[in-house]
């Protein structure tokens, strides 16, 4: 997963889908951590490409970054992520925003801030906050 985060910030998307799918593969059903950030890393690499990927080159199902995204979530919450889960909340809210979504970005994104509020992250809401102000 971390190397798959860091070739798509590399903006080698191919390599980050491929790598994407690998952790999806090898991780644990019962991991929720780990499946809820591949499923992240997943949706981010949709975005990126702006179009459904496969979760694994064996399955013939694909997902949109906000499927993707969606997946994550549930996992986090099913293991009580609230951390992971804002990630994925802000990171979700910058892919509606960028397609016009304004109300469901700015939704999804006010979610994440709570959360990173109540969990006393303040250095997260100033991000978020500077990330929005040049969004």
């Amino acid at each position: 997963r971390f190397l798959a985060e860091a070739y798509l910030g590399l903006g080698k998307t191919v390599q980050a889908l491929e790598l994407a799918q690998q952790a999806l593969a090898l991780v644990s059903q019962s991991n929720h951590l780990d499946n809820g950030r591949a499923w992240r890393v997943l949706g981010l690499v949709a975005a990126k490409l702006g179009e459904p990927v496969l979760s694994d080159v064996e399955n013939d199902q694909r997902y949109a970054a906000a499927a993707c995204f969606q997946q994550s979530l549930d996992f986090f919450q099913e293991g009580d992520f609230e951390r992971d889960r804002a990630f994925t909340l802000w990171r979700w809210s910058q892919l509606e925003m960028s397609q016009g979504n304004e109300k469901q970005g700015q939704a999804l994104w006010q979610e994440a801030r709570d959360i990173f509020s109540c969990l006393n992250l303040p250095l997260m809401v100033a991000r978020m906050e500077a990330d929005f102000a040049v969004g």
